[in-house]
């Protein structure tokens, strides 16, 4: 089997409505394109059985704030039969659909190897089995691995990977790293090893926009989805207040400010909610955009001068494109990123008394990147891209 006869399916949530997960499915088709596979039988099957770009269910962020008041044990419970029903009716026929004529399978990248009420377990598990079942070499690439796993779903997981032809695992990070090979190493026949993640190839693939000078992307993420995702517990009012003293402070020092999230539902009504607030926080210093597509998203933050988000992708994006960015923490995944590129100085919680501190760094951002900061910059990207040939020569194998 030589590189431009493969055709490979990789399993992820590139349609998710976070376009942040599109960004890296597409940056990894992309770069495995170019590495020579088949451009018609290498492309992404969404773990959701979506097949395009869209908003997402309004209903989101009320089904979120529901379940996050409810214990996981009953939440696992409430969202079994559901669940179920939705792999047997939807999600497993997509699957196999999709893997008709494929010569392999790709596991990445994004935060697949999570487990928050068996969702992404169910899912991997299913894709295992089916590759398994006609013999399909796998590959596991790029992805994250959370904590805080239930014994079911390791079980789940672990069976299923115990019985596919796993070639190569590689993990975004060293917390991912320490978790997979704990919890499931055995069952794969290997140790994960550590690849960057290939969101940081967007720059290669995505023509960035010329900088207009003084321009703040102000990444907005709702306060439910922070809580349903992490330990913080953020609430609606403080975060938006927040928020608020982010746009005075930065409208104050003559900036422009343009307020956008990454897509997720629930995101796009928080910041429906406060939009008339920031604006009049911010007078006519203030914008929003609203990106339908992972490109619109990825050239977007290319435009700004600094960065201030929550989300992990937009944050990856902002770095491939040499935008400076701070890091609002949530999510071990987003401490874990900022390590690896050197910038863990740049986060702090949004919460009261951090304001200033991302004022003054916004501030600071309208100046060019460094000779020594922009050779940095390229070694990371091409860390990114190089195992993605890694891969391809294991499934070859």
């Amino acid at each position: 089997m030589t590189h431009d006869a493969m055709r490979i399916r990789l399993f992820n949530v590139k349609y998710s409505p976070n376009l942040g997960d599109g960004l890296l499915s597409e940056s990894l088709e992309n770069a495995l394109w170019e590495l020579g596979c088949s451009p018609s039988g290498t492309y992404s099957v969404d773990l959701a059985a979506r097949s395009s770009y869209g908003p997402g269910g309004a209903s989101r962020g009320a089904l979120l704030r529901f379940l996050t008041g409810l214990p996981p044990a009953v939440r696992r419970t409430a969202l079994r039969l559901p669940m179920a029903a939705l792999m047997h009716r939807r999600w497993r026929p997509h699957y196999e659909r999709h893997l008709d004529s494929a010569d392999a399978v790709v596991l990445g990248g994004g935060n697949l190897f999570s487990d928050i009420d068996l969702n992404f377990p169910s899912k991997l598990a299913q894709a295992l089995s089916l590759a398994a079942a006609r013999q399909l070499p796998v590959a596991i690439y790029g992805v994250g691995v959370s904590g805080d796993w239930s014994e079911t779903g390791i079980r789940m997981v672990g069976k299923a990977l115990s019985g596919a032809s796993i070639r190569r695992v590689t993990v975004r990070d060293e917390p991912s790293r320490e978790r997979f090979n704990t919890l499931f190493a055995q069952e794969a026949g290997m140790q994960a090893e550590l690849a960057r993640d290939p969101g940081l190839l967007v720059s290669r693939y995505v023509s960035p926009v010329e900088r207009t000078g003084g321009t703040v992307g102000l990444g907005v993420t709702s306060a439910i989805a922070v809580r349903y995702h992490s330990s913080y517990d953020a609430g609606d009012d403080a975060l938006a207040e927040w928020y608020l003293a982010i746009c005075r402070g930065i409208a104050g020092s003559g900036q422009k400010i343009v307020a956008f999230t990454n897509g997720s539902p629930e995101d796009e009504s928080f910041l429906n909610a406060i939009d008339g607030r920031l604006a009049a926080a911010a007078g006519v210093s203030y914008s929003r955009r609203r990106p339908t597509t992972p490109t619109e998203l990825a050239r977007l933050i290319s435009s700004f001068d600094c960065l201030v988000a929550h989300r992990m992708h937009a944050l990856i994006a902002a770095y491939s494109f040499g935008v400076p960015s701070f890091a609002l923490r949530w999510d071990p995944k987003v401490d874990a990123f900022m390590a690896s590129v050197g910038a863990s100085e740049q986060m702090a919680v949004a919460e009261p008394g951090t304001e200033d501190k991302v004022i003054e760094f916004a501030r600071r951002q309208n100046i060019p990147d460094t000779a020594e900061a922009a050779d940095a910059r390229e070694r990371v990207i091409a860390e990114a891209f190089q195992p993605v040939s890694l891969l391809l020569e294991a499934l070859k194998r």
